[in-house]
């Protein structure tokens, strides 16, 4: 191993632990303020490190307005399964029994929102706000 290498992971390690709290206390944020929401959130409440923050709508025109109003805002946003396993040319050939519409109907539904250590309340509640004001109207 060469010194640099050494050298970024003891700085690895010795930061692990502040690192670890930052997720950990960004989670809980995103899972405290997006509860009783009209929409489903999927983030860890667990005490343990989870990178995601997933949401789901009751289906693909509410998610499409919902991202068109996050993009207004300027937050970005990720398709979650953008593109299931049956639809993808290295599973063309596999059985019929992948095509049943399940792994479909999820990436219509499910998106990702930022989520990262050091997220803010406020940023997480205008998150949150954007969402409400899209799929209330």
């Amino acid at each position: 191993m060469s010194e640099v290498s050494a050298a970024y992971g003891i700085h690895s390690i010795q930061n692990r632990i502040q690192e670890s709290g930052e997720w950990l206390k960004s989670q809980e944020i995103v899972s405290t303020k997006s509860k009783n929401r009209p929409w489903t959130t999927f983030v860890n409440s667990l005490p343990q490190f989870h990178p995601y923050w997933i949401v789901s709508f009751k289906n693909k025109q509410e998610k499409s307005l919902v991202v068109e109003k996050l993009e207004e805002a300027k937050v970005q946003t990720r398709e979650w399964w953008a593109k299931p396993l049956s639809l993808q040319s290295a599973f063309s050939e596999s059985s019929s029994s992948m095509l049943n519409g399940t792994a479909r109907q999820l990436s219509e539904v499910h998106l990702g929102l930022p989520m990262y250590r050091g997220l803010s309340p406020q940023d997480i509640e205008r998150i949150c706000d954007v969402i409400d004001s899209a799929i209330s109207n």
